[in-house]
């Protein structure tokens, strides 16, 4: 799982794909419950270092704090193509720092 308190500003998540695909959609679910309020991070869609459009994710504690619900990305609506070997990615930005609670991201893609 991806700890919460350890997101950061400009780190990035990443996933070689060994196949092409498109991103089709994809969300955060919540493993542990983030119980502190105001806290903050979002998560943004890329393939190899290039954002998709659309495709960001939020993850504010209000939305952290049961287990299981699964946040989902605004829509994607270009560049969620990737060649074989691509890199899915989660770049993460507007960190208010959790203290607690963890996740992982959970992304449908297609097979090309």
């Amino acid at each position: 799982p991806m700890q919460l308190l350890d997101l950061a500003n400009a780190q990035t998540w990443k996933r070689a794909i060994p196949y092409a695909f498109t991103l089709l959609s994809y969300g955060f679910r919540t493993g542990k419950p983030a119980s502190t309020a105001s806290k903050l991070a979002t998560l943004q869609a890329q393939i190899s270092g290039v954002a998709c459009t659309g495709g960001a994710c939020a993850l504010p504690s209000a939305n952290q704090n049961t287990t299981g619900p699964l946040p989902a990305a605004t829509a994607g609506t270009a560049l969620n193509i990737g060649a074989a070997d691509a890199t899915l990615e989660f770049a993460v930005s507007s960190v208010t720092a959790f203290i607690e609670g963890d996740g992982w991201v959970e992304a449908i893609i297609q097979k090309n």
